[in-house]
């Protein structure tokens, strides 16, 4: 593996590894985030029985789509790409671009609506990292 594909490959494992960290925790989300609970002018423990598990099962939607992602990259990464295969560099990038474009999306959505900050660097920085793994790993090329 030559230099720029090493670094290509670490920085698609940076973004497994954030997307399973961020993956786990809304997964096992046990309150709201700040921002949501600024938004809504409440804690989880404060809201009705029926809004608790509506906002815990949405959570958890969330991070099953990151621990999904995560999953996929990672096999994406550790067999097709490691051995060269192009297709598997678009594979990943179109996964990372989808999911953190779309949560970008999102978080300047609810921050346009509500005033309230939410991480939407984070995505911008996934976004960034996604597309600096693609483009070092043009130079090596299996069809």
């Amino acid at each position: 593996m030559s230099k720029r594909y090493k670094a290509s490959f670490a920085c698609y494992l940076l973004v497994v590894l954030v997307l399973f960290g961020f993956g786990f925790r809304y997964l096992f989300a046990g309150e709201l985030t700040p921002y949501h609970a600024a938004a809504l002018g409440q804690s989880l423990g404060t809201m009705t029985p029926n809004q608790q598990i509506t906002f815990l099962t949405l959570y958890r939607v969330v991070g099953t789509g990151m621990l999904s992602t995560a999953v996929a990259i990672t096999f994406l990464l550790f067999g097709p790409f490691r051995r060269g295969e192009v297709w598997s560099r678009w594979a990943m990038t179109t996964s990372g671009v989808c999911f953190s474009g779309l949560s970008l999306y999102a978080t300047l959505a609810f921050k346009a609506a509500t005033g309230i900050d939410a991480p939407w660097p984070a995505s911008v920085a996934s976004l960034a990292i996604v597309v600096l793994a693609h483009v070092l790993a043009i130079e090596k090329a299996k069809v």
